[in-house]
């Protein structure tokens, strides 16, 4: 499970530069003008591509774990 998840993390953060060259190319291509749609898409795109690549390259399985809540938060005790 934890090779998979790395996996994923370097498949997202591959998007994430494949995003960031269109955008680059898209910006670079019309000079100066108000940004479109795509662009914005492509923008935001490549940031959450290298979010959830970057913790899934990082953390790997311990991303997925559960973590223990304090004895002051819980409901149930």
């Amino acid at each position: 499970m934890g090779i998979i998840l790395r996996i994923s993390g370097l498949i997202a953060i591959g998007l994430y530069i494949l995003a960031g060259l269109g955008l680059e190319h898209l910006a670079a291509a019309g000079g100066r003008h108000d940004p479109s749609a795509l662009e914005f898409l492509l923008a935001a795109l490549s940031f959450a591509c290298a979010s959830a690549g970057a913790a899934l390259l990082l953390c790997g399985p311990k991303l997925l774990e559960r973590q223990p809540v304090s004895f002051r938060w819980r409901r149930n005790q």
